[in-house]
């Protein structure tokens, strides 16, 4: 019996903390730094990945990103740690491990990984940081407009059965390939903090194209000062 009814497949990832009543909302400057690997070392540490594989990741985001947008970053500038500088454009390292953090909340392919409660994130690919405000010259998305802050992305999602950490290649795991078609942006809430809304292409080891829809959230509850972050990934596949 089906799970779902509208959809083949519906992958819910979720993560909640409370941060304290200390807590000091960073920029994006800072919560980009927060997840830069220079030159790929914690991708290739994770153990999931060879030192080749990571080369041919961020060949393919730079041709997604060519194709989409028109930044060629294989022309680029190369900056330390990994970077790369294309106009105003700078391509970032990026890694996100959330062991123990972000878990697989829902999955109607694999219930038990949702029931479990032993599965989770671990992202690794390319984050492009717009460092202007301007207009796509060429690619599929021509024509389109970026702001000063947006965000790119172009990932592998790790999902993996939690076995011990560190990571390591012999770990169950499944690799959701995940591309920003669209620009991914930093929006100022009622109460001062930057929550964080992206919607990309992801694509399934079997190659099926499905949405990626992206919300990280922070709150304040009012009456005690405590902030809380909430972060809600669902991805559906047609």
């Amino acid at each position: 019996m089906s799970l779902v009814k509208e959809f083949s497949r519906l992958l819910v990832i979720t993560s909640d903390k409370n941060l304290g009543s200390n807590y000091v909302p960073p920029d994006p400057s800072t919560i980009i730094s927060s997840v830069t690997d220079s030159n790929h070392t914690q991708q290739v540490a994770s153990g999931l990945y060879t030192q080749a594989q990571v080369d041919a990741l961020r060949t393919k985001a730079i041709q997604y990103l060519q194709n989409q947008f028109g930044i060629d970053f294989s022309s680029g500038t190369p900056l330390p740690g990994g970077m790369i500088l294309k106009d105003s454009f700078i391509m970032i390292p990026y890694s996100n491990v959330n062991t123990g953090f972000t878990k697989v909340c829902f999955d109607s392919k694999n219930p038990d990984r949702g029931a479990t409660s032993r599965w989770f994130g671990a992202q690794f690919g390319e984050l492009i940081a717009c460092q202007a405000s301007g207009t796509f010259s060429s690619g599929t998305h021509s024509g389109e407009t970026y702001n000063a802050g947006d965000i790119l992305t172009c990932f592998d999602y790790n999902l993996v059965r939690t076995s011990g950490h560190p990571l390591d290649a012999n770990q169950e795991r499944e690799v959701i390939w995940c591309c920003s078609p669209w620009v991914n942006k930093f929006i100022l809430n009622s109460q001062g903090y930057k929550d964080f809304f992206s919607k990309l292409e992801a694509v399934d080891e079997e190659g099926r194209v499905g949405f990626f829809d992206e919300n990280i959230t922070f709150n304040k509850v009012v009456s005690t000062g405590e902030v809380f972050t909430a972060t809600r990934v669902v991805v559906t596949w047609s």
